[in-house]
């Protein structure tokens, strides 16, 4: 007399399938976590190569170097766009409210520096008193942008090394 039958090869293919679904799960999570680091190092390294453009520009600025400003100027726009790119697509895939509004502080001074930078160089002299305004709290200007992007870059450390994590939902 069998009183309970138990079909172990579906026992078996069922739990090999929920096995599997858990294994994808959590390679899915890891790979965006991968992906999410990466982007962020790349981010880092960029955001570095900024603070280096930006005190050579601040250099050449005040020893009114109009070619090397207008090089490095220009080099300083594109790292930029890299930077907003890799943030843009962290912000995008994680909803990190802290990124945001570090990203947010360092793109403000960002534009106020780059403001201050165009409307020098849309003068033909450098000499020109009516800039004068404009242009006396670069060095502030400049403080602050750093500041913003050391905060910036701890966040991005954290993505990084993998401190904070990519979480699919």
């Amino acid at each position: 007399m069998v009183v309970c039958s138990i079909d172990w090869g579906a026992i078996a293919t069922f739990t090999g399938g929920a096995i599997a679904l858990y294994i994808s799960w959590q390679w899915r999570n890891q790979k965006g976590s991968e992906v999410i680091a990466n982007e962020a190092n790349k981010a880092f390294k960029v955001l570095s190569e900024i603070e280096i453009l930006s005190l050579s520009i601040l250099k050449h600025f005040n020893n009114d170097n109009y070619k090397h400003l207008v090089i490095t100027y220009t080099e300083y726009q594109d790292k930029y766009e890299i930077l907003r790119d890799s943030i843009l697509l962290i912000l995008y895939v994680v909803n990190d409210s802290s990124l945001k509004d570090k990203y947010s502080n360092f793109n403000n001074t960002y534009e106020n520096f780059s403001k201050v930078i165009s409307n020098k160089l849309e003068y033909d002299s450098f000499n020109d008193s009516n800039i004068d305004e404009l242009t006396r709290n670069i060095d502030d200007i400049v403080f602050t942008k750093h500041h913003y992007s050391n905060e910036l870059k701890i966040i991005l450390s954290e993505y990084a090394l993998f401190k904070k994590r990519y979480k699919n939902t």
